[in-house]
């Protein structure tokens, strides 16, 4: 927790390391397309330049990439392409998902959350787990679905 008695002169007389900003871009095995986004993102920026007398913490803020982290949806179309993969990709070799390459090969794997999704597109457990929770269609029951039907859901699957 921030003291509210810290002066704040300037940026610079903040503790760097005790006030951190943490900023999770979500969705990632949604799609390939959003992956690779996101992806450039965790990169630091290239080709920025000091000039003599620029603040050192603009020299921070330009190697630092635009997102901390990365919260994977288990449910999206690269997920359950990785998920199916037999036999499962543990070699150095590309896993054919641009993010998971990523995230295994640098330190962005510490920076992972998982999103979990009870209201979009498929289970990950078989139906028959998770049955309150889907339509007729096999289907998690969309946003409105799930609150109309919330008092009903099995709590206990």
């Amino acid at each position: 927790m921030l003291n509210s008695t810290i002066p704040l002169k300037s940026p610079t007389t903040l503790n760097l390391q005790a006030l951190r900003l943490a900023i999770v871009a979500d969705d990632g095995f949604y799609a390939e397309e959003r992956d690779r986004g996101l992806v450039e993102c965790l990169q630091p920026p290239t080709g920025l330049n000091r000039l003599p007398g620029d603040d050192p913490m603009d020299a921070i803020a330009c190697q630092t990439p635009a997102i901390s982290a990365v919260s994977v949806l288990m449910n999206g179309a690269v997920a359950r392409r990785l998920r199916a993969q037999q036999p499962p990709c543990v070699s150095s070799h590309s896993t054919g998902s641009c993010l998971m390459d990523i995230l295994r090969t640098t330190s962005a794997l510490h920076s992972v959350g998982l999103h979990i999704n009870l209201t979009e597109g498929g289970s990950c457990f078989e139906p028959r787990h998770v049955s309150s929770l889907l339509g007729p269609d096999g289907l998690f029951l969309g946003k409105a679905g799930f609150r109309r039907r919330l008092n009903n859901v099995d709590l206990t699957q």
